[in-house]
């Protein structure tokens, strides 16, 4: 979570949205969603964000390595979560899926 805030106060236009989510379908998973405004002429691709140095001009305007989701992604994963990223309108979201236990 410190990687995704820190990215959302480093790039985010004007503020961001932190959801806590529970799967309304299967009931098995719990979401939480972080979303922030973009610019329309975005000139990156929300699934590669989470490729080990991936940089999109706007994306990362600060010239950072590109590391901070890719280790978002991996600390995910051996959680047993999934992440994914979209652009929706003007909005990115990256999405954290967690299995409920039972």
């Amino acid at each position: 979570f410190n990687n995704l805030l820190n990215n959302v106060l480093k790039y985010a236009k004007e503020g961001f949205v932190l959801k806590l989510l529970e799967n309304s379908h299967e009931n098995d998973t719990v979401r939480i969603s972080f979303s922030n405004k973009i610019d329309r002429e975005h000139d990156f691709d929300a699934e590669k964000l989470f490729e080990r140095t991936y940089r999109g001009n706007l994306a990362r305007p600060s010239g950072g390595a590109g590391l901070g989701l890719y280790i978002v992604k991996l600390l995910a994963e051996k959680q047993g979560a999934v992440v994914s990223a979209d652009i929706k309108e003007d909005n990115l979201e990256i999405n954290i899926d967690f299995k409920k236990e039972d």
